[in-house]
């Protein structure tokens, strides 16, 4: 299942189910997103070609860095009195695929509480590396609905097992 949450609302806005083969990047083709929105997502949705698109239409987006993504930083920006030092580093990077060259922003940050590094991507340039790290872990609301879904309405035990079936039930609990 694949859900889309509005920042301001804490129910989805779009959902769309997939058999487990799909890759979750194809969702993001479901997306009707405005000029200068914002999309924050999962790495699992790593979609350079769709970066691109929405770089060209002026959409945003904000997401972790794949671990074995492959990139040439060319350029590092300097980091000013107002940024945190749980920043690292704020640098253009870019992407070779399929022959063309994609610009991203590479934000690493440094999380104290989980004593781990979180490497962020995005294409708008003018938020601070601050922002980009506070815009993705704004994207957590989404894991506490699933949370509170799986906690409130165990979906382990389906009442039937064909795909109808389980979307039917899946459709209740979120409605519930």
């Amino acid at each position: 299942m694949h859900t889309m949450i509005n920042a301001l609302e804490d129910v989805p806005c779009l959902i769309r189910f997939s058999d487990a083969a799909t890759h979750d990047h194809t969702f993001l083709k479901d997306l009707e997103l405005k000029k200068d929105s914002f999309v924050v997502f999962d790495k699992a949705y790593n979609d350079y070609r769709q970066y691109l698109q929405w770089s060209l239409d002026d959409i945003y987006f904000v997401t972790r860095q794949k671990d074995n993504a492959v990139y040439k930083s060319i350029k590092e920006f300097d980091l000013d009195d107002k940024t945190s030092d749980a920043v690292l580093k704020d640098e253009l990077i870019v992407v070779e695929k399929d022959d063309k060259c994609i610009e991203i922003r590479r934000v690493a940050y440094w999380d104290s509480n989980k004593s781990k590094v979180y490497e962020f991507i995005t294409n708008n340039l003018e938020i601070s590396p601050d922002t980009v790290a506070d815009i993705y872990k704004h994207r957590w609301q989404i894991e506490t609905m699933f949370k509170r879904l799986k906690q409130n309405f165990p979906l382990k035990y389906f009442l039937g097992d064909n795909q109808n079936a389980i979307e039917i039930q899946i459709w209740s609990a979120l409605i519930t």
